[in-house]
């Protein structure tokens, strides 16, 4: 019986701490990172998945995006963006990174961040996955 509470035990602590020292922080404000410096060989990148538009709102020539984005696991932080313009619409796809060998929970996670994009009026179309997207339509004054 005290074998099993101990293993109870460890790993709640266990899932405790990797919340605790995987808790990302949510005020990340960028600009433009497709141009984001290479990642040194310790880490990785991956796409992310945009989940929702939470705020849209305009400041000087750019339009500030916040989004939150689903990530594979909580080590996951922001690294960078790629918009592509194709007529009307601009697609904008995530990117993040985490080190090769972190041991995390293996969990989804979710993070938030904030773009800096340089548009006025423009239809976003948000990555989330090869088969679909998340569209949104900005209208500035």
């Amino acid at each position: 019986m005290k074998n099993i509470r101990f293993s109870m035990l460890t790993k709640m602590v266990l899932i405790l701490l990797a919340l605790l020292f995987g808790a990302q922080d949510c005020d990340d404000l960028i600009e433009d990172k497709s141009t984001a410096p290479p990642l040194p060989a310790n880490m990785i990148e991956g796409e992310l998945r945009v989940t929702s538009v939470d705020s849209v709102f305009a400041a000087g020539d750019e339009t500030m995006v916040t989004l939150s984005l689903q990530t594979p696991d909580p080590c996951w932080k922001f690294y960078r963006y790629e918009a592509k313009r194709d007529g009307d619409i601009t697609h904008v796809k995530v990117f993040g990174k985490r080190e090769k060998e972190a041991m995390c929970i293996q969990m989804i996670g979710s993070i938030q961040t904030t773009l800096a994009m340089p548009v006025e009026e423009a239809r976003i179309r948000f990555w989330q996955s090869e088969e679909s997207a998340l569209d949104t339509m900005i209208t500035r004054p």
